[in-house]
């Protein structure tokens, strides 16, 4: 079942790139596409990803996380 509760953040090096907010019309799993500016990841060989569920926020299962470059997701 998709989550029907709880959002939260999606930084990237200590930066919010966006929000996640429940699909309450899914009715499976689904994907979800955030971009994340270059500024944020360019010439470096690992970044890091963190869910902040902020203070009255709730992280949900996530399944799979995957970066991939622009050039890359087509």
């Amino acid at each position: 079942m998709p989550p029907t509760n709880g959002s939260f953040a999606i930084k990237v090096e200590g930066t919010t790139v966006a929000k996640f907010e429940p699909n309450a019309t899914a009715t499976g799993f689904y994907d979800a596409r955030y971009p994340i500016p270059a500024a944020l990841v360019g010439g470096k060989a690992r970044v890091t990803v963190r869910f902040d569920a902020g203070e009255k926020g709730r992280i949900v299962l996530v399944y799979g996380v995957r970066v991939v470059r622009a050039r890359d997701a087509q």
